[in-house]
């Protein structure tokens, strides 16, 4: 019997998405699906058949919709989007449009026509409408609208870029078409060794092919950058977007990422941001211009792997966001057979040649305690992935991933200090019942790796870490001084330099390593508010101190940080000679982290001037800290 032939046929395929669908469903759940399942009755419904649509699939907040015309899936989009605006309704919704040949089986649609639909969603702004080209070649002439060419995207799990149009809906916008010229040639550049030639060969493995053409880019305003440039040649180095069908291969598109970003913040003459920043946009779409903005950078480095079976690709381009430009592009196809060759390639043996020739040896090296094991790596891939967390069943995770990391390679030095750093925090924040013993067996850890490691910038951040659990706060400084020295742009050792400095009793010195480490990373982890605002207290700036907190409290809600938070503002409250404040904010600190005692906040606050730490405990005593 011959086998049934799969049936296709090219569908527009629009796909539609509610704004911020998880911030309010956790606000309020119920309100949240009355208000989506009303639209859908009242609006959606109707609106899509009066254009002779089909809605063949909801996932949650999602909607799928074919069309068999062009015109009438873009017609249908404006009406949903107009009736959402005419009415103020609460929610929004993004939407994407696509023409492609897809497989019908039974009501249900499939292949790369609808993924491509939800994919160009993604991109449109919130009441928004993007295209497709292929859209936009068959409905230009038929439809009084204006258009945007975003460029050619390069869209998950898509092997070919994809030009996509959003739609101008003023009527003044009517046949407008902006974006879209006469494509510019790029020759491969030759720049003398300057500033912009150092960021251009820093960045590594990445040239202009002879006579490539690439789209216009949407050049950054000055007047919105969040921060003043630095003098620096200054770049953020977007997380590489895996376009591989496997979810797993994230973790090689992240090693990818974090590998350019820790060479490149070894140079003292570049500006480069943290990857706790450049990782706040992952799986985001934004754009190169409001990225630069966001973050007061210059360049901005940006590309995608793709795995499949042995092979793997991998491409890059560094843009000037300032003036709009492509300084070049590369694109590697390579056998998958030894991913650290691939990763040494692309980044750290080109960009250390420039970095010999035109910088000079740095002290440390960014690969040092690594391992060239797969099934390591991709344990400890998964444990700092769980390790980023503060809570106490991912810490442990974490610290079990290390151990067999470690297990799996018992050279790979990252692993055991990963494992060392889970164990510190166990004991710390008291997520055992033996909390002296973990601190002692990180102690041993560190020990054992410092001496024959002494350039490991995480092996020294661990002992320092552990000499300020012992108060060897001299100890602690010289090593936390000494990582800044081998790692300037890292956001991680300039704060925790801020941290040891504040126990070193030099308050206002720490707040300005917490300042630069925080312009490093404008998107910094919670706990560099929470000792800063030590430091504001230890220097007597109480108001700057309670600005400070009331940062923290909206940054990180509900967890250990504001917990601390609370409990600092209820000693500010105390300095300002507000006590009934104070006992306020002690009973939301109790209420957000009950194991707040004096005995365990005194691991955590300490320093060489013990009247300082006798005041700030005594006056937790007097609101009625617990011990």
């Amino acid at each position: 019997m011959a086998e049934e032939r799969v049936k296709r046929k090219l569908s527009a395929i629009l796909c539609a998405d509610v704004v911020e669908y998880s911030r309010l469903m956790g606000e309020d759940e119920a309100a949240t699906l009355k208000l989506l399942n009303t639209c859908d009755a009242e609006i959606i419904q109707p609106i899509v058949k009066e254009h002779n649509g089909r809605i063949f699939k909801r996932l949650g907040d999602g909607f799928l919709v074919e069309f068999s015309s062009a015109v009438d899936s873009v017609e249908c989009a404006l009406a949903w989007q107009k009736q959402i605006e005419d009415q103020n309704y609460p929610l929004q919704f993004r939407i994407g449009i696509n023409l492609g040949d897809v497989i019908a089986q039974d009501d249900d649609v499939y292949g790369d026509g609808v993924n491509i639909a939800a994919r160009i969603e993604k991109l449109a702004d919130p009441g928004g409408i993007c295209i497709s080209r292929t859209i936009y070649d068959h409905i230009k002439k038929k439809v009084n609208l204006g258009f945007e060419f975003l460029g050619d995207q390069q869209v998950k799990n898509i092997l070919e870029p994809v030009g996509v149009y959003k739609l101008l809906t003023k009527s003044e916008d009517a046949g407008k078409l902006i974006g879209e010229k006469s494509t510019i040639i790029f020759k491969r550049p030759w720049f003398a060794f300057g500033g912009l030639a150092l960021i251009v060969l820093i960045a590594g493995a990445i040239t202009l092919w002879n006579d490539f053409k690439l789209p216009d880019i949407e050049a950054a305003n000055l007047e919105k950058m969040a921060f003043e440039l630095p003098e620096k040649p200054s770049i953020a180095v977007l997380p590489f977007t895996n376009l591989s069908d496997d979810p797993e291969h994230d973790l090689v598109s992240d090693a990818l990422t974090s590998d350019i970003i820790s060479i490149l913040s070894y140079q003292n003459d570049l500006f480069v941001i943290d990857r706790h920043s450049s990782f706040f946009y992952k799986d985001k779409p934004v754009k190169i211009a409001t990225v630069a903005e966001e973050l007061g950078v210059q360049h901005v480095l940006e590309g995608s792997i793709q795995i499949s079976g042995n092979k793997i690709r991998v491409t890059a381009q560094l843009i000037d966001a300032i003036n709009g430009e492509h300084l070049w592009t590369e694109r590697y196809d390579k056998s998958f057979t030894d991913i650290f060759k691939l990763v040494d390639d692309i980044t750290f043996n080109i960009i250390s040649e420039t970095q010999s020739e035109i910088l000079g040896e740095s002290p440390g090296n960014p690969r040092e305690g690594g391992t060239e094991n797969l099934e390591a790596w991709l344990l400890y891939l998964k444990a700092q992935k769980y390790g980023r967390n503060q809570t106490e069943e991912e810490n442990y995770k974490a610290m079990e991933l290390f151990e067999q990391a470690f297990e799996k390679d018992p050279d790979f030095v990252n692993a055991r200090v990963g494992q060392g750093w889970k164990i510190w925090h166990a004991g710390l924040k008291g997520y055992t019942e033996k909390p002296d013993e973990a601190l002692k067996k990180a102690e041993e850890i560190a020990q054992q790796l410092v001496k024959d490691h002494p350039n490991n910038v995480e092996v020294n951040a661990l002992m320092a870490a552990v000499h300020m659990t012992s108060r060897e706060f001299p100890e602690a400084l010289a090593l936390a001084e000494k990582n800044v020295g081998i790692d300037p742009n890292s956001a991680r050792t300039n704060a925790d330099l801020a941290w040891i400095l504040l126990s070193n009793m030099q308050p206002d010195k720490s707040i300005d390593y917490f300042e630069k480490a925080m312009r490093l990373d404008p998107y910094y982890p919670p706990w560099y508010l929470n000792v800063m605002i030590r430091s504001y207290v230890l220097a007597g700036r109480y108001n700057e101190a309670r600005l400070a907190i009331q940062e923290q409290l909206r940054r990180s809600p509900g967890n250990f940080f504001n917990g601390q938070a609370h409990l600092n503002l209820a000693v500010v409250y105390s300095k300002l000679g507000e006590p009934e404040k104070a006992k306020v904010e002690l009973a939301k600190a109790l209420e957000i982290w009950p194991k707040n005692t004096i005995s365990f906040v005194r691991r955590e606050v300490d320093c060489t001037d013990q009247t300082f730490v006798a005041d700030y405990f005594q006056t937790l005593q007097q609101l009625g800290l617990p011990e």
